[in-house]
């Protein structure tokens, strides 16, 4: 993990105008799992503030990228909000693009990304 990543599972109460946000509670937020092997870049944030947020196994995720959702095992995002860009194809064993039109479309990174929300995930030991 690099410098300044931020990681949080809540969120600041505002919906009382009248009161400071200061005073109010925080909600009740998501859970977070970041399975092993996975690169936060410099200054990124990964963002559970409601449900479950997955970074896949051996994911990387680009410097000053904000993470709001869960992605698939291998992946690459950037952005903010983050998406993934590349992914690791298993078949050719090498990284693959996601591109607009083609093979490998956006879309279908999108759909992986949507699927892992129906994995059971396992607890992963930590050698440290």
């Amino acid at each position: 993990m690099a410098p300044a990543v931020f990681i949080t599972d809540h969120n600041h109460e505002y919906s009382d105008v009248n009161a400071p946000i200061a005073t109010q509670r925080i909600t009740p937020g998501g859970k977070i799992l970041i399975e092993r092997n996975c690169w936060l870049g410099y200054g990124s944030m990964i963002l559970g503030t409601k449900g479950d947020l997955i970074l896949g196994r051996n994911s990387v995720v680009g410097a000053y990228s904000v993470v709001t959702q869960s992605c698939p095992p291998y992946s690459v995002l950037v952005g903010n909000p983050a998406r993934v860009v590349k992914y690791f194809d298993a078949t050719s064993q090498t990284w693959s693009d996601c591109v607009e039109n083609g093979p490998h479309q956006r879309s279908d990174c999108q759909d992986d990304t949507q699927k892992i929300r129906g994995m059971k995930v396992g607890r992963v030991k930590s050698n440290t």
